[in-house]
């Protein structure tokens, strides 16, 4: 059953204030002195790489070509947003994929670039989410996973581009044919994140406590 919306608080998200801040330097580096000052628990430490070894295995399981991939890994850096805040998701978006491409593809001058898209749309989300983590309703969950998924496809396309023209496989004719279908991936994934990761956080909420 989803989380109860019943006697919950009100969805406040201000897209605005939202976006705001996640482009703030300032604001980036205080959440990121706060990380140092939290003490994690146990669970929530296991629960973090556990989530990233998911990650990874989920990095494995998909359909493409170069110039897409139908693939659920980043529901691994959604569900650490919604249930831990923006700077677990960013630290295992980014650790995920820097084993998926370690063991994928290799070190290469593009590997740090294909690290942002996923740590990126955690930060974001986990920003979205933050004010009422712990406490989340499904429609304070919806806007984390349509915001993280947009800006995951927008930054994607860029380093699938650059990669294309610096690994010579590419040009940016091809990469922006194919983004009417990365869009279409997009949607689909959206759709089934906001179907199963109200589930997720319901029964993973009680772990990080």
């Amino acid at each position: 059953m989803p989380p109860d919306e019943g006697n919950a608080p009100r969805c406040n998200f201000d897209s605005a204030a939202t976006l705001k801040n996640f482009f703030s330097v300032a604001k980036l580096r205080k959440e990121f002195f706060i990380m140092k000052k939290q003490k994690f628990t146990t669970k929530q430490l296991v629960l973090c790489a556990v989530l990233a070894a998911i990650y990874v295995i989920l990095s494995y399981i998909s359909v493409g070509t170069n110039n897409f991939k139908l693939t659920a890994e980043s529901l691994e850096t959604l569900t650490t947003a919604v249930t831990m805040g923006p700077i677990p998701a960013f630290l295992v978006g980014l650790v995920g994929e820097f084993i998926h491409q370690l063991l994928m593809y290799g070190i290469d001058v593009t590997t740090p670039l294909w690290l942002l898209p996923y740590a990126f749309e955690g930060l974001l989300a986990g920003f979205i989410v933050k004010k009422n983590l712990g406490n989340l309703t499904n429609k304070q969950i919806i806007p984390a996973i349509i915001c993280g998924e947009i800006l995951l496809t927008a930054l994607v396309t860029v380093v699938n581009g650059i990669s294309a023209i610096v690994q010579g496989w590419g040009n940016w004719p091809m990469i922006i044919a194919g983004i009417p279908l990365r869009l279409g991936i997009m949607a689909a994934r959206i759709v089934v994140y906001i179907l199963v990761l109200p589930l997720l956080y319901k029964s993973l909420k009680k772990v990080v406590k």
